[in-house]
């Protein structure tokens, strides 16, 4: 994590004598060897290894808890809290898709519509977490997004196909904002079976995947080129925009519309104060993957205008000058603050 790390945190958490005794569990995306007894230290409970399973998640806590000796009917707790997610009732229980994404909007949409076309699915937020899920499971689909922090879906693609055993291909799908020709001969170049372009619609989605759940012939499709710059070309304004693309991926879902509004005014609440901080203490690295991760969640609800201002902000970090970076982050919160009063004129109690 930014600024303090999980081992740090738990240390100072078991300093303060108020909440020292409380059990603490560290959530691992690899479990490197500095991590090697730490169960057994006083320090940390257990470790969980990313991405994290119900049955995992449950069984950790039962014990956790029973090692604390605290009384708590893990039951009854569960029955207040909603019962975990159950796959067993979809349509097509023997298809498991790993959906690989950083951005929280994008997760929310991507998993949403993989629950709607009734697909199993995990999330791994970035390559590494992707690889170590691979090792722990078995997929018949990626949906790989190609720029992502820690490892991108390109470099990911490529480790998977070169850990592939003989006789054995995972079909992997790029998901990306871009729709040019030379992003498709990149995708293919990296080992990457067919890609879909973002604002991702359901139905497309649904196309794709069936063809590739039913073992029909793999190729880099045109359609979905064609979708996203009729996409870019609309005629309507963003407010207007906005409301008929999240129309179309909630599916008349309207609780899963709410939920996709909250997180995305939310995220973009946080990204854009982190924005405001890294331009003053100029910090390029950081701007670039606030812009880029703006761009895309924006892209995805049809926000057309700060997409494209998060996109130039991504931009001018390749020059190194920052002289127009102030002036990008001002019309972004303009836009914004215009843009989260319309989204929530849509949210529905």
């Amino acid at each position: 994590m930014p600024r303090i790390d999980g081992l740090t945190l738990a240390q100072k958490i078991k300093n303060e004598p108020e909440i020292g005794d409380t059990p603490l569990i560290l959530l691992t995306s690899i479990r490197q060897q500095y991590l090697s007894g730490v169960e057994d230290s006083n320090t940390i409970s257990a470790v969980l290894t990313k991405p994290i399973k119900h049955d995992e998640l449950f069984d950790c806590l039962k014990n956790v808890l029973s090692k604390n000796e605290r009384k708590i009917e893990l039951s009854a707790t569960i029955q207040e809290i909603g019962e975990p997610f159950q796959l067993e009732d979809f349509s097509k229980p023997k298809v498991r898709i790993l959906a690989v994404e950083d951005n929280k909007v994008n997760q929310q949409v991507i998993l949403g519509q993989l629950a709607h076309l009734g697909y199993q699915s995990d999330l791994a937020t970035n390559g590494e977490e992707a690889l170590l899920a691979l090792e722990k499971n078995k997929y018949d689909v990626i949906l790989m997004d190609c720029q992502m922090p820690v490892r991108d879906g390109y470099s990911t693609t490529a480790e998977i196909r070169r850990r592939e055993q003989p006789g054995k291909h995972i079909p992997i799908i790029a998901m990306t904002a871009h729709a040019l020709s030379g992003d498709r001969e990149k995708c293919l170049a990296a080992g990457m079976d067919d890609y879909i372009s973002k604002p991702i619609r359901q139905k497309a989605l649904a196309e794709l995947l069936a063809r590739f759940t039913n073992n029909q012939t793999p190729g880099i499709s045109d359609n979905n080129t064609k979708s996203s710059e009729q996409f870019n070309k609309t005629d309507y304004k963003d407010a207007e925009n906005v409301k008929i693309v999240i129309q179309e991926l909630a599916e008349n879902d309207q609780n899963f519309a709410n939920k996709l509004i909250r997180a995305y005014i939310f995220d973009t609440t946080e990204r854009l104060a982190a924005l405001a901080h890294a331009i003053e203490s100029n910090d390029l690295e950081m701007i670039k993957n606030q812009g880029h991760s703006i761009k895309g969640s924006s892209v995805t609800l049809g926000a057309v205008t700060i997409a494209s201002l998060g996109g130039e902000l991504e931009s001018i970090t390749q020059s190194g000058s920052l002289q127009n970076a102030k002036i990008l982050l001002e019309s972004m919160n303009q836009e914004f603050s215009g843009l989260k009063i319309f989204l929530k004129s849509l949210l529905t109690s």
